[in-house]
């Protein structure tokens, strides 16, 4: 957070630090608006430049803490299509590569070993080494000096995975050779080293980039990235269109760890309904339950009443309904593009193009009884017209038809989010079956205890508590030992207070069954006799 006006240069830090974090919960709405200014800034006088972006996409999330950070794609005009590229054949380390592809797997690693990196000008060489000194995020700006020294130290703190845990990065994975799943790090580290960039798998058989490295816990990163936000952010090129989508719908179907589970929430509605309820009742208010059960930050709560865009993009998008009947309708227009922001490309009036997003939606398998919607929508999408006579024979022609008409004359149809049948028919990537380790302190904590912790030990770990931290959890952080004081003024009281209740309480015998010696087992003798002189 930059230095607030008038706050005193020669503060102890610590005084500094909390002054500071006072007033980020007094001023989220500043701090929500500062992130989105710096952001927009930080793309218009670094990405663009640095990388030649000329498309993006970005979206805010939060942490359960509050933090905000964001998600997002950026199109780059001189990077090669990685659609264009058959990596799938590195996975066959038996087959030779023909000349033509490997040479576009080559060019597409020199292109991004020049813009990611995983190395450190100074790596670590004891991975438990504790990170000392002053944090390099908060040293002002004009103390900077830029030197290698100053990059190592932000590497090191704000760019290495330091510890694996359970509930962030643990999960139970298959491992070849063992029939048993073993904790593995979801995001694979250690990694290897490596002198050259290149193309890799990951545990799970899954392709992926692999620049440069010299420390085996560094994250991917480009290092002018790195120095102008001066905060965590990682790169990685997308090798597959179907690997970004499997992300995006992985990670926006992922429940939020306080929300109530799916049949849970299900069960309450079926209990408040009549037995005569209609399952489009049912229906209706899970819907409004799942919206009433989200779970909004302080912070995310100040960005939504700033009116600041959850989502911005280069581009338009558009709903739009074809009709079985002929009928056209827009049903919705969403405009994700800065009018304020950030301009791509030096254009003051660059025209942002229109991503359609089409309904109804049919099944585009050939066998699928409504197959002739499909191609009626892909035809009347792809062809202009003022009049469907103009494109069409007459009433008895099949849509199917024409649209097989139209692809055998190789008729190049622009790019639509309707589905494809050969992209729903491809080979399917193994399923993931990873199950995550739960850390069992933070499950034994309630929404109470969070915000406890968080308050104060702010930016740190929930720590795996053991026998030795009695007395040093947020549990015992809060509790008030001068209660039990104020109610026992005296502490003697508290003995006889004891023994009136071992007095006043009922006296149950219980019957011991008498056991004779004679029945022992000579195991149970040999420790009788070391008791009892027989």
């Amino acid at each position: 957070m930059p230095k607030v006006c008038g706050e005193p240069g020669n503060d102890d830090p610590r005084i500094a630090r909390q002054r500071r974090r006072q007033a980020l919960i007094k001023n989220r709405h500043i701090a929500a608006a500062y992130l989105d200014e710096q952001l927009k800034m930080f793309f218009q006088h670094v990405l663009i430049p640095l990388l030649g972006v000329h498309k993006y996409w970005y979206r805010y999330e939060w942490q359960e803490r509050g933090s905000g950070h964001i998600h997002g794609f950026l199109w780059l005009k001189d990077a090669p299509n990685p659609d264009n590229i058959n990596f799938d054949l590195l996975k066959k380390p038996d087959e030779d590569i023909p000349e033509d592809e490997s040479e576009k797997i080559q060019q597409f690693v020199r292109y991004w070993d020049k813009i990611i990196t995983a190395s450190s000008p100074f790596p670590c060489e004891d991975d438990n080494m504790p990170l000392t000194g002053q944090h390099p995020c908060s040293i002002p700006r004009d103390n900077l000096q830029n030197t290698k020294q100053e990059l190592a130290d932000l590497i090191n703190w704000v760019e290495r995975h330091t510890k694996c845990m359970p509930g962030y990065c643990l999960m139970k994975r298959n491992v070849p050779g063992l029939a048993e799943p073993q904790p593995t790090c979801r995001f694979d580290y250690p990694m290897p080293l490596r002198a050259e960039a290149g193309i890799g798998l990951n545990s799970k058989g899954r392709l992926r980039f692999e620049p440069r490295r010299n420390d085996s816990l560094i994250n991917t990163h480009n290092t002018a990235m790195l120095l102008g936000w001066r905060a965590n952010i990682d790169i990685k090129p997308v090798l597959s269109k179907y690997a970004a989508i499997d992300y995006i719908a992985k990670y926006a179907s992922k429940s939020e760890k306080q929300a109530p589970a799916f049949p849970e929430m299900l069960a309450s509605v079926m209990e408040s309904m009549e037995d005569a309820g209609l399952a489009q009742t049912a229906c209706q208010k899970m819907l409004n339950r799942m919206l009433g059960e989200r779970t909004y930050s302080a912070q995310e709560t100040a960005h939504l009443l700033l009116s600041i865009p959850l989502v911005r993009a280069s581009d338009n998008f558009k709903t739009l309904y074809i009709g079985v009947e002929g009928d056209f309708r827009e049903l919705a227009s969403q405009d994700t593009t800065d009018e304020d922001g950030i301009n791509l490309n030096g254009e003051e009036n660059r025209i942002a193009l229109t991503v359609l997003r089409v309904y109804s939606r049919f099944s585009p398998n050939p066998e699928d009884d409504r197959y002739d919607d499909y191609c009626r929508t892909k035809v009347l999408l792809c062809h202009p017209f003022c009049d469907l006579n103009t494109i069409h024979d007459g009433n008895d022609q099949p849509w199917a038809e024409l649209f097989a008409r139209c692809r055998t004359s190789n008729h190049s149809h622009p790019k639509d989010t309707l589905r494809c049948w050969e992209d729903e028919n491809r080979p399917a990537d193994e399923d993931d079956k990873d199950e995550e380790i739960e850390n069992p302190d933070v499950l034994a904590m309630d929404e109470e205890d969070w915000q406890a912790w968080a308050r104060m030990r702010p930016n740190m770990d929930i720590p795996l508590y053991g026998r030795d931290d009695l007395g040093r959890r947020p549990l015992d952080d809060k509790w008030d030992i001068h209660a039990s004081r104020a109610r026992w003024r005296d502490i003697n009281l508290l003995s006889t207070w004891i023994d009136e209740q071992k007095r006043e309480a009922p006296q149950i015998q219980e019957h011991v069954p008498i056991i004779g010696i004679n029945t022992l087992e000579p195991e149970q003798h040999v420790i009788l006799n070391q008791y009892v002189s027989v």
